[in-house]
Formats: C-alpha cells, sequence, structure tokens
C-alpha cells in the first residue's frame, strides 16, 4: 500500500468517536498518537532527503522556509523539522515508564 493509499484510508475513518465505547476511544486515542509519531519520523526523514538532494524548491532558502509558506506550519515548527533530522532507528519508541508502542489499528465505524 503506498502513501497515498494510506493517507486516503485515514481519511475515511470516522468523526462520530462518540459511537466508540470507552475502551475502543481509549486504544484508537493510542492508535492515532502512534500514527502521528510515524508520519512525524516520515516527515522528519523527507525533509532531510529533500536538503541532501538539495531539492527544495526554487525561491526558498531551505526546506523549513519552504514547509512555512506552503503548510500548516509556522517557522519555528518547520524549523524544529529541519533541526530534527533524526535516523528512524535512533527515534525512541517509547519512554521506560510507558506501555511499548502497538500496531496502529485505526477503528473504522
Amino acid at each position: 500500500m503506498g502513501l497515498g493509499e494510506i493517507l486516503k484510508e485515514l481519511k475515511s475513518v470516522g468523526h462520530e468517536t462518540w459511537q466508540l465505547t470507552n475502551d475502543a476511544l481509549a486504544s484508537s486515542l493510542l492508535d492515532v498518537c502512534s500514527v502521528i509519531h510515524d508520519l512525524e519520523a516520515l516527515r522528519f526523514r523527507m525533509v532531510s532527503d529533500i536538503e541532501d538532494r538539495g531539492a527544495v524548491p526554487f525561491g526558498y532558502t531551505g526546506p523549513a522556509a519552504w514547509l512555512a509558506s506552503t503548510t500548516a506550519l509556522n517557522n519555528r515548527e518547520a524549523s524544529r523539522s529541519n533541526a530534527l533530522q533524526l535516523p528512524c532507528a535512533a527515534t525512541p519508541t517509547s519512554a521506560p515508564h510507558t506501555k511499548p508502542r502497538r500496531s496502529p489499528q485505526i477503528m473504522l465505524r
């Protein structure tokens, strides 16, 4: 499954969370947090690739300037994205005091 298909699937998830049981709601929230973490790691890798390739769109000084002008990220968030170009393996998946991360399983309606 490609990234486009994954994003389409995520957008198709229903917005009626009030219909979920308490357990399903809590579980779904953990799944969403896990997906957000994974997407941020992907964004960091992509920013790094853009920087390494010199693929910043014409007229921008770097990936952070481009992201800030073309997304909802502000300059600080975009710069943070640029500064946090961490290899995925170096990014911890859970803190020692938390439960291990589970595989994402988004609850569909």
